[in-house]
């Protein structure tokens, strides 16, 4: 963290000194919103090694202040198989990470199936009632977080396991545009709330599923209105992560 920035910043090293990037999660810097930005830094040809938190935030400025912004979807993490014995730490762990990461921010339904199939049981057994029951539930709902939130981002923070259990803790953000959301009205609406899930494993699937979301700061954000002052005065805080 740094007075410049309110989340921390990751830094990307792909290949070379011009494919680098900065990614910054919806960071306010200077009075400027970048909101799921990338920023490219054209001018690091002086660059060859990974540069420090105070080098990044001169490279960042420097880049700011000649304008060399750039504002584009961050990717999704691609879906790798594990080398992971089934009923392994490891193993679990890396089949939170796969939902959590991966299977939510992956934008095409095709490629959601495909890794559904791999890590959902078929007879999931879904303790949020607002999504059906079974991988089919999850088959049907995920899209219409898409058709809602077009720009829908989730970011992981911890990862959690047992050799049969497995929790994420991640935050969702994303702009309500489309229809479908609770019912909710979409006007362009801002989201950013937190979210923990926890799953058993079955047969090196995610079989049981419970979650707790928090609805107060998502509703408040949403438009909702009439929920307890004190809801309303945690939600106009930033979190502290």
């Amino acid at each position: 963290r740094h007075g410049l920035l309110d989340h921390s910043v990751e830094v990307v090293f792909p290949g070379s000194c011009h494919g680098r990037t900065l990614a910054i999660g919806r960071s306010v810097f200077k009075g400027i919103d970048i909101d799921r930005a990338i920023i490219y830094i054209l001018t690091c040809a002086d660059r060859t090694s990974a540069i420090g938190t105070t080098a990044m935030l001169s490279t960042l400025t420097r880049a700011l202040v000649a304008g060399l912004i750039l504002a584009a979807p961050l990717q999704a993490e691609t879906f790798q198989e594990t080398t992971a014995a089934i009923g392994t730490v490891e193993y679990n762990t890396w089949l939170g990470r796969t939902f959590s990461e991966v299977l939510l921010n992956t934008r095409d339904q095709e490629g959601r199936v495909a890794i559904l199939n791999r890590i959902v049981a078929t007879d999931y057994i879904q303790h949020n009632p607002l999504v059906p029951e079974g991988r089919q539930g999850l088959i049907d709902f995920i899209p219409v977080i898409y058709q809602a939130m077009p720009d829908a981002r989730f970011t992981l923070h911890d990862v959690f396991a047992t050799q049969d259990r497995v929790v994420t803790r991640w935050t969702w953000t994303g702009t309500l545009t489309g229809e479908g959301f609770l019912g909710i009205a979409p006007r362009g609406q801002k989201v950013e709330f937190d979210v923990i899930d926890v799953w058993s494993v079955r047969d090196g699937q995610l079989y049981e599923h419970w979650d707790q979301f928090d609805w107060p700061r998502a509703l408040i954000q949403l438009g909702i209105t009439g929920l307890p002052a004190p809801f309303e005065a945690v939600a106009a805080q930033p979190y502290d992560r």
